[in-house]
């Protein structure tokens, strides 16, 4: 049961129990009050009488006392009316039939002035004269029993030392006032149901608004919070402590939203956090297994090139050492075949140590001011021959007033010398290789360019690879260690400069390296 069904039980059984206590405590002191009214009309028959038949009395009228008792007899509400004698015989009556009677003085009528301690005749002004009885038929009467006293008018007939002659009794009933108050009762009972009704739905109204409505949107609210919304509001107008305890709810569901909101910041926070960590984790990861590969193939393709010219160094050596050279030219040849291999492995074993060295992550880099414009010079002196010998012409452009560059003098030598050398290597007989330095958009700008083979487009993407030379290349010059061109890439980006490669297969390929001018 909700509570407010309770307050309105509760409070609905307290004014019933108010009104129904003060309707009783009501119709009671009502009857009472018409008891009393009935029993002062009873004295006033009773004196009434009394008056009326005394002057008759003293003059022995005895039928002038018996036609006034007749007479008033006949009144509607009186029952019966006797006057008994000192011998307690009926002496008048307003029913003939009564008079010589005698009533037992043991009856309810009698037993007020006559049982053992009772006082007698009382005064008829006082209400302790007239009393309640129950009739032989079971109605209740009201009767009044007033004394005749002895008078000195009366000392004539009667001795003075007798005090009361008689006594007049009269019989009221009380039907009338029965009915009158039944009836009162039933009205009373309806008016008393009516106001309960109009009581209890008042206050059933007031309950209802004051407590089990406030009551009700404070457990919606409880419960939409404990499903999630902690949005909810209730309405918290007025100004009871239920208003309160509604705006006490609000300002916790508010804390509450407040502390969710901060929370799933934090949550969101950590999450991107270790989406991060894992993240750089996986990556770490792919690197460590791609350098895991690298380094297998790496070991792999070092064996492989490695291996072909041992053999053929020992090849030559078995057949020089074995005697299977017929004649001194033959072993010259393959002393000479044997030295080139030695030359072919040393340049590896030279070309391997500078891409391990480029590799180091913790290798210091020795930065000063480099004259690219005299570095390229003297390399160009230096491959003039070289390109002699195979039938190319080698151009140097040189602009002037080339800032210098910040740089290794070292790694940009090993640049020029691998790029210039790629350009003769790998370029026609009567072919040309320009090497031209000049500025553009503020930075040093090295262009090397052959007309020789060129570069397949599919061999583009593998181009800076360790070990690969593409297939044309392969059958253009034999001899080679495929690791020049990855060298060139780690020596730009460790000196902080920038690489494009133009080729075009059968025209030949250009090579544009870019350097930060030197501020002065």
């Amino acid at each position: 049961m909700r509570l407010g069904d309770k307050l309105i039980l509760v409070s609905s059984a307290i004014v019933i129990a108010v009104l129904g206590c003060g309707g009783f405590l009501a119709m009671r002191a009502y009857e009472d009050f018409q008891v009393r009214l009935a029993k002062g009309q009873a004295l006033q028959h009773a004196d009434v009488i009394a008056k009326s038949v005394r002057y008759h009395m003293l003059k022995n009228r005895r039928d002038d006392v018996q036609w006034i008792i007749e007479t008033v007899g006949r009144r509607e509400g009186l029952f019966d009316i006797r006057v008994f004698n000192d011998k307690g015989a009926v002496a008048y009556a307003s029913r003939r039939q009564d008079i010589g009677g005698r009533e037992d003085i043991a009856s309810e009528r009698c037993a007020y002035c006559h049982a053992p301690g009772a006082r007698l005749a009382p005064e008829t002004t006082t209400l302790d004269a007239a009393r309640l009885v129950t009739s032989g038929a079971g109605s209740r009467q009201i009767a009044v029993m007033a004394p005749i006293r002895n008078e000195p008018a009366c000392h004539g007939c009667h001795p003075a030392r007798r005090k009361v002659l008689g006594s007049l009794e009269v019989i009221q009933t009380v039907d009338e006032l029965a009915r009158q108050i039944a009836a009162n009762r039933r009205r009373s009972l309806v008016l008393l149901v009516v106001l309960v009704v109009l009581v209890a739905a008042a206050q059933g109204l007031l309950t209802l608004h004051e407590v089990t409505l406030p009551v009700g949107r404070l457990h919606a609210g409880f419960d939409r919070v404990a499903a999630g919304d902690l949005a909810s509001r209730v309405d918290a107008a007025g100004s009871g402590e239920l208003a309160a305890l509604s705006r006490a709810f609000n300002c916790l569901t508010g804390q509450l939203q407040e502390a969710k909101a901060r929370l799933d910041h934090w949550t969101d926070e950590l999450s991107a956090q270790v989406a991060r960590a894992t993240g750089e984790l996986r990556e770490s990861n792919r690197r460590l297994e791609a350098a895991s590969r690298l380094k297998s193939d790496f070991v792999r393709d070092v064996s492989h090139e490695l291996r072909a010219p041992l053999g053929s160094i020992a090849s030559c050596l078995h057949a020089v050492l074995g005697g299977y050279a017929a004649d001194e030219r033959t072993r010259q040849e393959l002393l000479e075949r044997a030295c080139r291999k030695t030359e072919a492995l040393t340049q590896m074993v030279r070309d391997l140590l500078d891409l391990a060295r480029l590799g180091e992550s913790g290798q210091p880099c020795s930065r000063e001011s480099v004259d690219l414009a005299a570095l390229l010079g003297r390399a160009g002196e230096l491959f003039q021959a070289k390109a002699a010998e195979r039938g190319v012409r080698l151009e140097l452009e040189l602009a002037p007033g080339v800032p210098p560059v910040d740089a290794d003098p070292r790694d940009l030598e090993m640049l020029v010398t691998n790029l210039l050398d790629n350009a003769i290597k790998y370029n026609r007989r009567g072919g040309r290789a320009t090497a031209a330095l000049g500025v553009r958009d503020g930075a040093v700008r090295l262009t090397v360019a052959d007309t020789g083979i060129g570069i397949a487009r599919e061999d583009m993407p593998r181009l800076f690879n360790e070990f690969f030379r593409s297939e044309a290349a392969r059958k253009h010059e034999k001899e080679g260690t495929g690791l020049g061109l990855s060298i060139v890439k780690k020596l730009v980006d460790r000196q902080g400069g920038s690489l494009s490669v133009h080729s075009e297969a059968g025209v030949g390929t250009r090579f544009e390296i870019s350097f930060a001018a030197r501020v002065a």
